[in-house]
């Protein structure tokens, strides 16, 4: 029909074991969407060098996840259970791990194009 366009979107990681994601492009906007698997983990941080990720921000549209975020700066420590509805705003140099515990489906709102080459995110750990 003239004025509708319906496509389905290949998922972006199809090899991902913690499920997969999708991005949609609109102008001037991406949304990323991740459907994630019970029990799955992601623990990492931005620098901001993307404006995307200064601050990044993330709702929860389906499910329960749990965040553990760390300043590295002060050593102050956060754990807090989110469900679906919430928004949550990661400031950079904030390490913050994801820990799935209901399936979740978490949208990424950016207001640039994601680039694979440059994709600000650094990989660490919380103990």
């Amino acid at each position: 029909m003239d004025g509708v366009c319906i496509h389905k979107i290949a998922p972006a990681n199809p090899d991902d074991t913690r499920g997969e994601t999708w991005t949609c492009i609109a102008p001037a906007l991406q949304t990323v969407v991740c459907r994630r698997k019970i029990g799955s983990v992601s623990c990492h941080y931005h620098k901001g060098d993307d404006s995307s990720k200064n601050p990044e921000q993330l709702f929860i549209a389906f499910g329960k996840v749990e965040f553990t975020f760390l300043n590295a700066g002060t050593g102050e420590k956060e754990v807090v259970a989110v469900g679906a509805g919430t928004a949550v705003s990661i400031d950079p140099n904030i390490i913050h791990r994801t820990r799935i515990l209901e399936y979740a489906v978490i949208l990424e709102f950016r207001t640039t194009v994601f680039d694979p080459a440059a994709p600000d995110t650094y990989q660490s750990r919380i103990d």
